[in-house]
This record gives C-alpha cells, sequence and structure tokens, in this order.
C-alpha cells in the first residue's frame, strides 16, 4: 500500500506531494519549508519531536542558523490561525521540542476537482463545442470507434486546445503577477539641511504634519516643519513624548525629570487636559500605541509587555536577552519588531527581533553583515518597506528592507541604502512624514578636534581640527601623540602636527596612551581581536607593543609615575559599571616587574599620577565619585564630584579638570588644596562623541566636537 499523500485536520487538508495546505477549499499561503516542516509534524503522528531532529528532517545535510526553525514555526503556526501562548495545533514542549495535538487523518490519494482547473474547463468547453458541431451535421456523438467523422473533428481541435489552455494560464498568471507587483524600493532624490546650529539632538518624533519633537538632555523641543524655528516642548510637566496617537490625540511619556518616578509610563493629552498614569506600566524608554490604539506595547529593561489602553489588562509577552530599546507594531499590528540591546560583553550589540504579541518565540529578523548593529525604524505607508538605521565604529546609515511576502511562495527581502554612500555625515533616527514623502533624521558630521576659547565663548579647531582624541604632549613638548577616531590608531607627530607618523595599525586597537617621562616610551591601552583591553609599552618610533603583564584580563588606562619607575592603572569589570568588588587600583613597578595594590583601591578605577607625584585620582565605578589619594597619608578622600567621565591634571599639580559622562553638563574644575569646585563649561548641548581629547600646551581642555542637524531625505520610487 503506498502512503497516504493526503492529510485532514480540522478545516484543512495538506497534500505533502505538492506541499499545498487548504482550508475548506481554499489554499493557504506556505513557505516550502514551513510546508516540509508541517508534513513532519502532520507524520509524527503526536509524537513530541525535539528541535535536533526537526533540523535534521527539514534541513538535512545543511548548517541552519538558530532562528531558523522557530521562524519557519511561527509562519506555521501563522498559516493554521494558531498562536504558542494559545495552541490549537501546535504546542512548545519547554526545552524539547514541539508536538502537533490534533488528530491527524491520512486520506486517500484526493486531488483537486478537475472542474476548478481552469486549463481542464478550457478543455471540456472545446471538446464539448466539437460535440455540438458533429450534432449540427446529424452526426453521432457518442464514443465510436470505428467513426471516421469524430475522429478528424478532434483531431483537428486538439492542436488549439493545448494553445488556447496555455494562453489562459499565461494570462492568469499575468493578472496575478500585475496584481502582486511591488513598486520599485525608494530612494533618496535630495537631502536638506533643516537646521544649522549644530547642537546637540536625538530621539526624533514626529509630533504632528508641521512639528518634530528632539531630546537635548533631559528635555525636548520642537521643530517647526514650516518655519524652521525650534522651541522647547511646553506642557504642564517636563514629559517626554515617546510615541503620538493622532486617532486618540494622546502621547505617551514619561517624566524624565521625576527621581524615583522617572520610569513610569504616562498618558499625555495632546490638548492639555489632565495626564494619566499607565496602571502601574514602567518603562526603561520605550512605547508604542497600535495602530487601531486599542492596546500599548512598552519595554522595560529585557522585558516586553503589552497593555489595554486604559491600563486595566498588562501581560508580559516575552523577556529578552539584553535591553529591549524599541518596542514597534508592524502594519495591522500583526506582530512587534524589537530593537535589543546587548552590552554584556563590553561591546555594545544590537538585534531586531519579531514577535507575536499574543507571545511567541522572538524570531530574530535576519540582516546581512554590511547592516551591522541595526536600531529602530519605521514602515512606511503601504506596510511592506521597512526603514532603519544601522551603525559601526566608522559609520551610521539609513536603510530601507523590502519586507517578504508570504503567499504560495516566500519572497526574498530587498534591501537600499537610502542615506548617501558618500560623505562624512553619519545619519540616524530616521522618522516619516506624514505623507510618506520624505524622511526625517538626524546627521552628525565628522568631528573635530576643538580647544574652548573662553575670550570668544566658542570652540576652535585645534592641530588643524583632526578627527583624534587621547591628545598627550612629550615631556620635552616637542612631540604630540593622538589616537584617530574610528580606526583607533596611534599617531605621533611635531607638537605643530607637522609630520604626523603612524605607530599602530590594524588589527590593534588603542584608546589610550601616556608617554614616559623620559619621552622614550609610551604606555597604551590596546586591544587585538578576540582579547581584552590591556596596557602595552610602545617606543616612540613605534614597533611591535609588548603587555605590560601576562594573562588576558580586562585593565583601564595607565599613567607614569613622574620618576618613570612605575605605572598606575585600574582594573575594569566584565560588565561595565557594575563593580564586583575585586577591582584595584595597581602599581606596576617596572625595575622588579612586580605589581602592589594601592591602599583601599577596592572598587576603583580610572587612575591618575600628579605630576609632583603626591596624589593619585581615580572614580568609584559605581558611581564614577572623584576620589583623591595623598602618598603621604595613604589615605582616600571623597571630593565630592560624581559623573566624570574623564579627568586631567593641571601641569602645576594643583587642579583636576573633570569632564562630564555623555549627556551631563558641566566640565568643573577641583582645587586640590581644599576641594572647591569650580564650573567652566557648559557642554550640555554639544554633540561631544567621546571625553578624553586631552590638553593643549596653554593647559586648556581639548573636545572632539561635532555638529548634529536635521536633514530631510526627499524619496522616489522610479
Amino acid at each position: 500500500m503506498d502512503e497516504p499523500v493526503m492529510y485532514g485536520f480540522g478545516p484543512y487538508r495538506f497534500d505533502a506531494r505538492d506541499g499545498v495546505l487548504t482550508r475548506a477549499g481554499e489554499p493557504v499561503p506556505l513557505t516550502p519549508k514551513a510546508a516540509h516542516l508541517l508534513r513532519v509534524l502532520l507524520e509524527s503522528e503526536g509524537q513530541t519531536l525535539t528541535k535536533d531532529e526537526l533540523i535534521r528532517r527539514v534541513w538535512p545535510s545543511t548548517f541552519v542558523e538558530d532562528g531558523s526553525l522557530p521562524f519557519q514555526m511561527h509562519l506555521v503556526r501563522q498559516a493554521l490561525g494558531d498562536a504558542a501562548a494559545d495552541p490549537k495545533y501546535i504546542v512548545t514542549i519547554p526545552r524539547r521540542g514541539y508536538r502537533f495535538i490534533v488528530p491527524v487523518a491520512r486520506l486517500s490519494d484526493e486531488r483537486p476537482d478537475p472542474a476548478g482547473d481552469p486549463a481542464r474547463a478550457v478543455v471540456d468547453l472545446l471538446e464539448r463545442d466539437a460535440s455540438d458541431d458533429l450534432s449540427d451535421r446529424g452526426l453521432e456523438t457518442a464514443y465510436q470507434p470505428h467513426s471516421t467523422p469524430s475522429f478528424d473533428v478532434r483531431r483537428r481541435w486538439y492542436p488549439w486546445l493545448g494553445f488556447v489552455a496555455l494562453a489562459v494560464l499565461a494570462l492568469s498568471a499575468a493578472i496575478v503577477a500585475h496584481g502582486f507587483r511591488d513598486p520599485p524600493l525608494p530612494h533618496v532624490s535630495r537631502v536638506t539641511q533643516l537646521t544649522h546650529d549644530g547642537k546637540i539632538k536625538y530621539g526624533l518624533l514626529l509630533l504632528d504634519r508641521s512639528r518634530l519633537l528632539f531630546n537635548v538632555l533631559l528635555e525636548q523641543r520642537e521643530f517647526r516643519l514650516d518655519g524652521g524655528t525650534s522651541a522647547r516642548v511646553e506642557a504642564r510637566e517636563p514629559y517626554l513624548f515617546l510615541d503620538v496617537s493622532p486617532v486618540r490625540g494622546e502621547a505617551l511619556a514619561i517624566r524624565s525629570r521625576d527621581p524615583g518616578a522617572d520610569r513610569g509610563l504616562w498618558i499625555v493629552r495632546l490638548d492639555g487636559t489632565q495626564p494619566r498614569r499607565l496602571g502601574m506600566a514602567e518603562t526603561s524608554g520605550s512605547a508604542a500605541w497600535s495602530h487601531d490604539a486599542r492596546r500599548i506595547a512598552y519595554g522595560d529593561g529585557p522585558s516586553v509587555y503589552v497593555a489595554d489602553a486604559d491600563g486595566t489588562s498588562t501581560r508580559l509577552i516575552t523577556t529578552v536577552t539584553g535591553v529591549a530599546g524599541s518596542v514597534q507594531w508592524a502594519p495591522g499590528d500583526r506582530y512587534l519588531r524589537v530593537h535589543v540591546s546587548n552590552a554584556s560583553d563590553r561591546t555594545r550589540t544590537q538585534v531586531l527581533y519579531d514577535i507575536d504579541p499574543d507571545g511567541s518565540e522572538p524570531t530574530p529578523v535576519l540582516l546581512p553583515p554590511s547592516t551591522l548593529n541595526p536600531c529602530c525604524g519605521f514602515w512606511t505607508p503601504g506596510g511592506r518597506d521597512y526603514v532603519f538605521e544601522s551603525s559601526s565604529d566608522t559609520t551610521q546609515q539609513v536603510w530601507v528592507r523590502r519586507e517578504p511576502r508570504h503567499l504560495l511562495w516566500k519572497s526574498e527581502p530587498e534591501l537600499r541604502q537610502l542615506s548617501p554612500a558618500t560623505g562624512s555625515v553619519r545619519y540616524s533616527s530616521p522618522v516619516s512624514s506624514a505623507d510618506g514623502g520624505r524622511i526625517f533624521v538626524i546627521g552628525t558630521t565628522e568631528p573635530r578636534l576643538s580647544r574652548y576659547d573662553p575670550n570668544q565663548g566658542e570652540f576652535v579647531p585645534y592641530l588643524g581640527g583632526i578627527a583624534a582624541f587621547a591628545v598627550e604632549f612629550s615631556p620635552d613638548r616637542q612631540w604630540v601623540s593622538y589616537i584617530t577616531d574610528g580606526d583607533s590608531t596611534l599617531w605621533r607627530a611635531r607638537a605643530d602636527g607637522s609630520e604626523p607618523r603612524r605607530l599602530t595599525g590594524a588589527p590593534w586597537h588603542v584608546d589610550a596612551s601616556a608617554w614616559s617621562p623620559d619621552g622614550r616610551r609610551l604606555a597604551i591601552r590596546a586591544r587585538l581581536p578576540g582579547s581584552h583591553t590591556k596596557v602595552f609599552l610602545l617606543s616612540a618610533e613605534g614597533g611591535v607593543p609588548q603587555p605590560l603583564v601576562p594573562g588576558d584580563a580586562e585593565q583601564g588606562s595607565p599613567t607614569w609615575s613622574p620618576d618613570g619607575t612605575r605605572l598606575t592603572f585600574g582594573d575594569v569589570p566584565e560588565r561595565y559599571g557594575q563593580a564586583t568588588g575585586s577591582e584595584k587600583i595597581h602599581i606596576y613597578h617596572l625595575d622588579t616587574h612586580t605589581l602592589s595594590d594601592v591602599t583601599a583601591s577596592d572598587s576603583l578605577w580610572s587612575s591618575r599620577w600628579s605630576p609632583d607625584g603626591r596624589h593619585l585620582t581615580a572614580t568609584r565605578i559605581v558611581d564614577r565619585e572623584l576620589m583623591l589619594f595623598t602618598f603621604a597619608t595613604n589615605e582616600w578622600r571623597d571630593l565630592g564630584v560624581s559623573g566624570v567621565g574623564d579627568m586631567r591634571w593641571s601641569r602645576d599639580s594643583q587642579y583636576i579638570y573633570c569632564e562630564p559622562e555623555p549627556r551631563a553638563r558641566w566640565v568643573r574644575r577641583v582645587r586640590v588644596s581644599d576641594g572647591y569646585v569650580e564650573p567652566l563649561i557648559d557642554v550640555s548641548e554639544e554633540a561631544l562623541p567621546r571625553f578624553g581629547a586631552g590638553v593643549a600646551l596653554d593647559g586648556m581642555l581639548l573636545f572632539l566636537r561635532a555638529a548634529t542637524d536635521i536633514y530631510a531625505f526627499e524619496l522616489e520610487r522610479r
């Protein structure tokens, strides 16, 4: 007896020979792999199939990515109207696999009714016409083996029957293809710069047809598209809008300046009436209305929730590995697209996942390596094109992805870079205009080394405005070393920037350096691919960096003792900013090649030796509080300055210059004698990609400064 090729369950029929699924006689779209997976499930007769077994049977002798099986299982469930949270056909067995839970009937060799075949219908019609033609001539229409007239007439018609059938099929295919033909992917015909102040901006959001919102530190401002002016958004309280629902005339928001309750999720009426809290919902900064404005999705750390618009019902949808940085509803509210950021290994990785709002395993959105670290975006009108940003150490661009179509086949996604392929501007935070004809983005120019001029009250280029940081002058002030932004290579040049010479190249990644007091060596913080960042010694003439100590533990930036006999550096925890308690400040003795620990330096890092050799500064790992160690007393003193991103000693050892952590406000100067803190420069609205640019020859701080402005991409489809 031949193996059955037709299966029946519920209202469905599955033809295993063709991989065709029907419901009440109507075809249901399935990809070939999803059809293969469904067949394996049906053949299992209700037995649990492990993930390994399913992969072996559906992808024999093929390497399969981790997300392939969950993605195809999602397609099968989607075709059956099933959901992982409330299974009707397929149940997930935790840590084991999947099981088909509905009785399956093995049917006879059924095929679709020939009457439903257009080609067969044409043949029947023509044969009937031929029979009628014979009847008109008074001839027999029944089958007669020796009837020459009937044989001749059919023979005359048969060549035309195939031609007409093929013509009908071709016409049908053309009609179907035309109905499903996609418009071309959009491209950018023109880029227009809308603002010109260069001040920091991030987090674009379309408020309405004529206003954009953007964030500056902990406040939100609006840019008027008609008049080209920007002003602070005024509200009854300082809310930051996360998403706007034109349907309801409401925005989802947080109160960033509300200590202790800054994570609470609020619904703010755009007409200025009383805001209300969404139950007890809390978010780490992402929330979105569904298109019908009946549900709200939001992320809180690794958790993704869906709540009713009134906040009476809230459900945990999934938990991801990392932080759900952006949550969005797909067109038709079919699923959620979630941006997940993970910095557990000290290198920030970003992934997009699709999640069924009724609950399912997150499915990764597969993208090519050119779109490294994809981030938040939006769907264009029509729902097939998804616009998003991606970033790397050297670039940040905007892309459009044509979402695959799921019919009787699965189309492949298309991809195009929208932002200009040339130029030095990095584009981020894309949002669509109300009519979909433009994309608004934030553009950031290549950073330039700058010095703040207190007399002019502005930043001026330094060393020609090169894109560099960690600027250090040799003790004789004849040479300067610096690290180029982007490729993180170490250079040496004359003090005026002339005669540049590269000291390190790929694959070395350098992020800090310090001249030895005799000017013959540099202590650098660097790493090779796949290893931790450590302290190395390098000749001022270049060469191969030599590790200070053996092993592969993460180490902080080094500084020299004034006599050149010792180096100090701190430990760096595996998870940034989260001390384990074992971290200390170490002193390496170059004469004996031994290490000693600074007294009571537990959970401190970022040490800096004073030029006179009397003190060390460091910061606490957890809050970046500035600490001062005095060698004479062997004690630490808290200087009462927190949030320190980088610090530098004045040449006379009387002051400590403290640069703030990103998105903080003031550069401060601390007087060592009495701890007096003096604010120097307000950098709250400056685009500073990184701190620690260095100190100029005149003792003034240097900054790596960029310009951020709002741009518009004009779209065309042709």
